[in-house]
């Protein structure tokens, strides 16, 4: 028994590195099969359909997410928080042959199952009511300052820290560093100018 629950783990770790690597769409059970050294009938006995794994994998970002959640209660403010938010994506520029997985699941969603979109729409909600937690109280404590609602500042961080993430693979991880200094120049509270 013990045997068969280490086998569905290994699968799943070594799907996630496929997924990464490849996206969901670039591998097979077969690529799997081969590289845990079994045969592909063993990945469809703890997996009987791709979108099973699929499914579990996307799962297993969420509870991920939710561990982070727990954790970063503990830093003290909103930039130390929105600091750990961005490293989350900067895991991914500091080893250009991964992918993000939210911005697989953004690129391949149209192709994946419902299930896995389903799973996949659980995921952004979370990350993005975590934002938007993160905006409002920071605008209530004036650590941060921004125009319009915490939930749309929240959607314009989430999609701009997830589109420099994409754009530094072709151009470089400086155009990263460059929006987010900037991200974070426009979010800063601004003192009140006095005429001279």
């Amino acid at each position: 028994m013990a045997g068969r629950t280490d086998t569905k783990r290994e699968i799943l770790d070594v799907a996630e590195q496929l997924w990464l690597h490849r996206g969901y769409n670039g591998f097979s059970y077969q690529h799997i099969a081969k590289q845990l050294g079994i045969k592909s009938a063993a990945v469809h006995y703890h997996y009987p359909a791709k979108q099973d794994l699929g499914v579990a994998l996307v799962e297993r970002m969420r509870r991920r997410f939710a561990r982070w959640v727990v954790r970063t209660a503990e830093l003290d403010g909103f930039w130390p928080k929105l600091d750990a938010y961005i490293a989350i994506h900067q895991v991914y520029l500091d080893d250009d042959s991964k992918v993000c997985p939210t911005g697989i699941l953004d690129a391949e969603f149209h192709t994946i199952s419902d299930e896995m979109r389903r799973s996949a729409r659980e995921l952004t909600r979370e990350m993005h009511g975590w934002l938007t937690t993160l905006f409002r109280d920071g605008r209530e404590k004036g650590d941060v300052c921004f125009r319009g609602e915490p939930d749309g500042v929240a959607a314009v961080v989430g999609a701009t820290v997830q589109g420099a993430l994409q754009i530094a693979r072709a151009v470089g991880r400086g155009s990263f560093h460059l929006t987010i200094d900037h991200l974070k120049l426009q979010l800063r509270r601004r003192e009140p100018t006095v005429d001279a």
